[in-house]
């Protein structure tokens, strides 16, 4: 099942002191490392202590893709080349690069 504890929380910070919590993303098996947000704020991809990369759809909150690859856990994900790829590095010392569009 999926577990609410390890859920991206997003906040709206228009009425700043106050912050509002718009949306959970869930999917992650363990503690989230690093997120990135593509330049449209369309898609949030993460890197988890899981060994994975997650890839939502931020308006659906729906996991789009998920990246398997390394062999422990994924430290930094960033969005690369107009966010039609992305470039995660692990504890396992490797960085993998991942294609959204194909989802490999």
């Amino acid at each position: 099942g999926i577990n609410a504890e390890y859920g991206i929380k997003m906040w709206r910070t228009t009425n700043l002191p106050s912050l509002d919590n718009t949306n959970t993303l869930l999917g992650c098996n363990a503690g989230v490392m690093s997120i990135d947000i593509d330049e449209r704020d369309h898609y949030l991809v993460a890197g988890s202590n899981d060994a994975a990369v997650r890839l939502w759809q931020v308006n659906s909150s729906a996991v789009k893709s998920q990246f398997m690859g390394h062999d422990n856990k994924v430290y930094t994900v960033k969005f690369y080349n107009h966010s039609q790829r992305i470039v995660s590095g692990s504890h396992d010392r490797t960085l993998r690069l991942w294609d959204v569009r194909s989802n490999k």
